[in-house]
């Protein structure tokens, strides 16, 4: 039976050995377990594995289930952690810690759901009429929709007792009802004026180009652009970030300081206000749920923009 090192959630900095039974199925590096602690279960993340001693290979506790048939960390992530390690003399564990925030690991965070209702039939009028008479709230949810001119709403919209309501009129088959993730945006409540690309001077437009052709090389090298505070750096990112995500890749944007992430937001969420899901934030001021939707957001791959200060160096981008 193999063996995998395991970096067990919590603030005790455990890293444990466990055995890989076959039932647990594909165990690779990165991925995250569940395993017998004590009198108790913990998730863990693994991060190496080996063939174990003789004299350890029967003592050793199985893990007891896999939670991610795919990796949180990906290779790629595995082999900077991995020579990371190496290079600044520190634990493997220390560096996951870095690639996997705490909110991410800890078993208490998680999607934030909400129910949604979706119209699925609209009723006739005489239905609609039969429905005040005999059932008010239930024709005030479905007139909602015929109002509002839209097909789906959140259930906390039509307020107290409301379930009662919907699964009433879902079982007639004017509804739906469905659980839905709620992201939970670090910008919410902001507006984002859209704004266009501007007419780039001739040294914009060679740095542009010279940026470009860089990331199209195959043995890529630094850029570096150099220019005074006003003098239109931010707009050349700008549109060298829209030719990278238009050709399928990602761009990470790496602030200062915290304190700048906030202008630096502004800016990319308005140029790209036609796709304002594929601007993420990290650093370390987001709420828990914000970082855990956030960073599930670049790994999925739907946040293709990732703004941030110097931790933001480990996000789990697409490459």
């Amino acid at each position: 039976m193999q063996a995998a090192r395991i970096l067990v959630d919590g603030q005790s900095d455990l890293v444990l050995d466990y055995g890989i039974p076959p039932e647990a199925g594909d165990v690779k590096p990165g991925c995250r377990v569940q395993v017998p602690l004590r009198n108790r279960t913990a998730t863990g993340t693994v991060l190496t594995l080996s063939e174990p001693a003789p004299a350890w290979k029967d003592r050793l506790k199985p893990i007891l289930k896999l939670i991610d048939p795919e990796p949180l960390i990906s290779p790629v992530m595995m082999n900077l952690a991995s020579w990371a390690a190496d290079y600044y003399s520190v634990a493997l564990d220390q560096m996951i810690r870095c690639l996997l925030p705490e909110t991410v690991r800890q078993e208490n965070t998680a999607e934030k759901m909400r129910k949604m209702v979706y119209l699925e039939k609209t009723p006739a009028r005489e239905e609609l009429d039969a429905l005040y008479r005999k059932a008010p709230r239930q024709a005030q949810m479905l007139d909602y929709f015929s109002s509002a001119k839209q097909q789906s709403a959140p259930l906390a919209a039509f307020g107290a007792g409301a379930l009662n309501v919907a699964r009433s009129l879902e079982a007639k088959g004017f509804i739906s009802l469905k659980e839905e993730a709620v992201h939970r945006d670090p910008s919410t409540g902001e507006q984002f004026v859209p704004t266009q690309p501007m007419k780039l001077n001739s040294q914009q437009q060679k740095a542009l180009e010279e940026i470009t052709a860089m990331c199209a090389a195959e043995r890529k090298k630094p850029v570096l652009l150099q220019g005074v505070t006003g003098s239109g750096k931010t707009e050349v990112y700008l549109q060298a970030v829209s030719q990278i995500v238009k050709s399928g890749k990602s761009a990470l944007i790496m602030v200062p300081e915290i304190s700048l992430t906030p202008q630096t937001v502004q800016r990319f969420k308005s140029r790209f206000a036609e796709l304002p899901s594929s601007v993420a934030v990290l650093h370390s001021l987001l709420s828990d749920g914000e970082r855990f939707d956030e960073w599930h957001a670049i790994r999925s791959g739907k946040a293709r923009i990732v703004i941030g200060p110097r931790s933001a160096v480990f996000a789990p981008s697409k490459i």
